[in-house]
């Protein structure tokens, strides 16, 4: 509990700072004046592509896990949904922690560390696709040295998950007869624990490693940050402003970096500040830019609450007319890759 609110004043703080510095020199009535006039088409066009995003999303993470598990598709879009909504509300992304504790329920197999596990390979890949991005825009078009100052912090992150993936691979056999020591009672209780989980976070690499599950979580993440550049450029141009995919692309690496840190819920401030830098090295006045801050800030929310109200929703009919014994029964066809 105390840690919660550590991370909470901490993204508090934080949020704040960016939220200033963004708006200082803002014009807030103008602001508040661009948005009741941005383009209502494509406003509904950016809400439509983020929605896109969350399944894409959804589906990845469906795709991390072993078909062994037998999944239920509803049941893995469910608990990303109500996860994500709950980053909305809560610091340090503890959502993510909540949908991972969700999938667990009924399915005892699954253990926390598994769990993390398709969280933490979400993560990576993501990171790999905005590293890609980002390089693209640095050897395509002049960019200022913080951008290369980002690009180089990046490569470090991502480089620090090399040992990570060596120590899965050298690990893999050690804890399968750890864990048999362990079964043999060679092994105290609480390590026993530990253990059960690092092996849990080991097996979720070993499954993405297969070679059908590694191209769909690429694939995917492909798909997600195209999908994810749309909606940026949709934010920008529902204010009239005709500038290249390249302004929403840079504007969409700097936010991904952005939300890596300690945020305010719902990364209010962050978006901002981070939208006024991005926008302001393609000469866009800073109240503009605020206010597309503002507008890719909100869409985001109100899809991210939309989505987890909806499958909340679904959660409380589906409890009330459905026994729990005959539950999975009724929804094998979709069971993941069901449709295949």
């Amino acid at each position: 509990m105390k840690k919660s609110l550590v991370q909470l004043a901490l993204g508090l703080l934080i949020g704040g700072g960016f939220l200033y510095f963004a708006q200082r020199r803002i014009d807030l009535p103008e602001v508040w004046k661009l948005l009741s006039n941005c383009d209502a088409y494509l406003f509904s066009a950016l809400c439509v592509s983020l929605t896109g995003v969350q399944l894409l999303r959804s589906e990845r993470w469906l795709r991390t896990f072993s078909r062994s598990y037998g999944l239920l598709r509803r049941t893995v879009y469910r608990a990303f949904f109500l996860g994500n909504a709950a980053n909305s509300f809560l610091p340090g992304r503890l959502g993510d922690l909540i949908r991972a504790g969700m999938i667990r329920q009924g399915h005892v197999e699954i253990g926390l560390g598994l769990a993390v596990g398709t969280v933490a390979i979400e993560k990576l890949a993501d990171l790999t696709v905005v590293m890609a991005l980002l390089l693209t825009l640095i050897f395509t078009m002049p960019l200022p040295s913080w951008v290369h100052d980002t690009a180089v912090t990046g490569l470090l992150i991502l480089l620090s998950a090399v040992p990570v993936v060596l120590f899965v691979s050298w690990s893999h056999r050690a804890l399968h007869r750890w864990e048999t020591s362990a079964r043999q009672g060679a092994i105290g209780t609480g390590l026993r624990a530990v253990m059960r989980i690092l092996k849990g976070f080991v097996d979720a690499f070993q499954l993405a490693a297969n070679g059908h599950n590694i191209k769909w979580i690429l694939f995917l993440s492909l798909l997600i940050w195209s999908l994810e550049t749309v909606a940026v450029f949709l934010s920008i141009h529902s204010f009239g402003l005709d500038i290249p995919v390249t302004a929403a692309a840079l504007t969409l690496v700097l936010l991904s970096f952005g939300t890596m840190l300690p945020a305010a819920p719902g990364f209010v401030g962050t978006y901002q500040w981070l939208t006024v830098m991005a926008l302001g090295f393609f000469s866009v006045d800073e109240t503009l830019a605020f206010a597309i801050g503002v507008l890719l800030n909100f869409s985001v929310i109100i899809i991210n609450v939309g989505t987890g109200l909806i499958a909340y929703f679904f959660l409380k009919c589906e409890s009330r007319t459905k026994p729990a014994a005959t539950y999975d029964a009724h929804l094998t066809k979709d069971r993941i890759h069901g449709s295949e």
